[in-house]
């Protein structure tokens, strides 16, 4: 199972589409624990971090894999 939004820009440093997905995802029954994301500016933020945090998400970059 996958969710994808496709967008021109990088709106809100995409904390909008990580409320949409982990919403999407709830609705199916999942709970989403973690995200694993690339480490572009967006989601080295803050507002990225505190978005994770308030959705109880782990963040992990692919850089640390």
């Amino acid at each position: 199972v996958a969710y994808v939004e496709a967008h021109d820009d990088e709106p809100g440093g995409r904390t909008e589409v990580l409320k949409n997905a982990v919403a999407w995802f709830a609705q199916c029954g999942v709970i989403v624990k973690r995200v694993l994301s690339d480490n572009g500016n967006c989601r080295r933020s803050n507002l990225w971090q505190q978005t994770c945090l308030g959705l109880g998400i782990t963040r992990h970059d692919s850089s640390a894999m």
